[in-house]
């Protein structure tokens, strides 16, 4: 089920009143039906493949649990051991599902290239919407256990749901356990506050998907599937995709928080602002926040991080994002934009060591904090066309045509100005919110509240293309 979908609206005002007066165990298993059907509306098939996920890092979290947790503790595998197990586990299940033809393509490919004829048939494996999210979200889990960072859940049905929680279930934010899980096993309050807020957030969040998302994909659809594109054209892609993957996942990670709001739920923020960053790694410190640093904390910080000199912190960066990536998909081409990234973040860090770090302020807006701005947003927009194009030789046939046509070559007027009227407005209300550092409505009456929200209401039933795309997100 997707949440522009036209059943959605329907699905969460009953899962809501069910919701609202009932009793937090009743809520629980309310919210668990409602996240398994949520999920199974797609494929009813995948659902065992979630809990088959969700229940080897109970098992584990429960094997991990510390000596007071659980008396007969020693009857359990080493530690280690069953971590180690957690982990395999989970990898080989999104290895299998999202990687396998990724692996069997690559192999045909070298074999080809050394005159080896390739043999055999390979089934083609679908991929279950949001299975990079939840297996992400279910192994920090398991290690903050091992860590002691977070207490094992004794409840199987809590942790299911922690797992399953279907606003942020197929496509994040990555929950860590010490934020979410206990928010479940706790008793959460419906207020009124809570409920406006959430449905404000939320419509904000249908406005950026529908409105902005959905129209600025046809515009770079037509710019990326065109064979004779110049440099201006090329720009003018990069920029209308960079806004359009933006709209699109903030746009659900506010109807997420939105939703789960209205429920007594607070789910993190995962995009602050990413385009107004002055640096590379300020963009990854607003840019899906709940990824980076979950590869931070349990990919790049175990590799060393920065603790073992200059060359090795490179490495590690470079590593680090390659996998960030891979997360995304298996291609090619996500591989070359998460070490492309990679790139950025050691220049980055070389320059800072050569002329100091220059210290984020959202707040401020000098010449050269906003010069600096504009650099960064544009080394991400090249990054963007890497990651929009369909393959490597996508990517070598739009440069060529880029470098060798005139740079106005089928740009017109059109084009020009339907991308200022879904943008303009956009970068408006986050320079505005940059600058009050607070959500674009906090302090406006309650006249000028609703106006807004009722304009974005009305643009998102009137103003959307009459198909609609699905969440660029549901494939990772």
């Amino acid at each position: 089920m997707s949440f522009v979908s036209l059943v959605f609206p329907v699905f969460f005002v009953i899962v809501f009143l069910l919701y609202a007066k009932s009793s937090h165990k009743l809520q629980n298993l309310i919210l668990l039906v409602a996240s398994y059907v949520f999920y199974g509306w797609w494929d009813w098939r995948f659902l065992g493949l979630i809990v088959l996920s969700s229940s080897i890092d109970y098992l584990a979290g429960r094997m991990l649990c510390s000596d007071h947790d659980t008396p007969d503790v020693k009857k359990y595998p080493p530690r280690k051991m069953v971590l180690l197990a957690s982990i395999a586990s989970n990898l080989a299940i999104l290895g299998t599902f999202k990687y396998f033809n990724f692996f069997v393509e690559t192999t045909q490919i070298l074999m080809t290239a050394l005159g080896m004829e390739p043999y055999g048939r390979f089934m083609n494996i679908v991929l279950p919407v949001g299975i990079s999210f939840y297996t992400f979200q279910s192994m920090s889990y398991t290690i903050d256990v091992y860590s002691g960072k977070q207490r094992a859940e004794r409840n199987f049905p809590d942790f299911l749901l922690y797992v399953s929680f279907f606003p942020q279930l197929v496509a994040g934010p990555i929950e860590r356990a010490g934020h979410l899980l206990g928010q479940v096993t706790h008793k959460r309050v419906v207020t009124y506050d809570g409920v406006m807020s959430g449905l404000q957030l939320a419509a904000l969040g249908f406005f950026k998907k529908v409105v902005i998302a959905d129209n600025l994909a046809r515009m770079a659809d037509y710019i990326f599937a065109t064979p004779d594109v110049g440099g201006g054209l090329l720009l003018l892609g990069a920029y209308a995709f960079a806004f359009q993957i933006y709209c699109d996942f903030s746009g659900y990670s506010d109807i997420a928080r939105g939703i789960a709001r209205t429920m007594g739920f607070d789910l993190c923020l995962n995009f602050n602002l990413p385009y107004l960053a002055q640096n590379p790694q300020d963009f990854w410190h607003r840019w899906h926040i709940s990824l980076s640093q979950w590869f931070r904390d349990y990919v790049y910080i175990p590799l060393g991080g920065n603790r073992r000199g200059e060359k090795r912190k490179i490495y590690n960066l470079m590593a680090t994002m390659a996998l960030v990536g891979l997360w995304h998909g298996p291609s090619w081409h996500y591989v070359f934009w998460g070490i492309y990234h990679g790139v950025l973040l050691a220049g980055y860090d070389l320059i800072s060591r050569v002329r100091g770090k220059i210290n984020p302020s959202p707040d401020r807006w000098t010449p050269s904090l906003v010069m600096s701005r504009i650099v960064t947003f544009h080394l991400i927009c090249f990054g963007w066309i890497l990651f929009r194009v369909e393959s490597m030789g996508h990517l070598t046939a739009m440069f060529s045509s880029a470098f060798g046509l005139p740079f106005f070559t089928n740009i017109n007027t059109e084009l020009l100005i339907t991308f200022a009227v879904l943008v303009m407005p956009l970068i408006g209300l986050q320079v505005y919110q940059a600058k009050t550092r607070l959500e674009v409505w906090h302090g406006w009456s309650p006249r000028i509240r609703t106006a807004f929200f009722t304009s974005l209401v009305y643009l998102v039933l009137v103003a959307g293309p009459a198909e609609q795309t699905a969440f660029i997100y549901f494939q990772f």
